[in-house]
């Protein structure tokens, strides 16, 4: 049988190196502590298409927004009906 040895490894990077890290974890639902060479090297290969997909979030965000405010109302009125 083999023995692993596990090593702990504190990477330091600014914050928008984090967030970038936190978006794809929350992305592919890995725990950061799990992160290992294999997905740090498959974050490096994807870094833009997570770039590209963060952005675009982002910029629907406002869009959803206007979305959100515009058919509140019709929920409000399908609420008081319902009940």
């Amino acid at each position: 049988m083999e023995t692993q040895i596990k090593q702990r490894l504190s990477v330091v990077c600014d914050k928008a190196m984090l967030n970038k890290v936190t978006l794809f974890c929350d992305y592919y639902g890995i725990k950061e502590n799990d992160l290992g060479n294999d997905k740090i090297a498959f974050f490096k290969a994807h870094q833009a298409k997570l770039d590209s997909l963060a952005q675009g979030y982002a910029e629907m965000a406002s869009l959803n927004t206007e979305i959100c405010a515009e058919f509140c109302n019709c929920e409000e009125e399908a609420a008081l009906r319902i009940h």
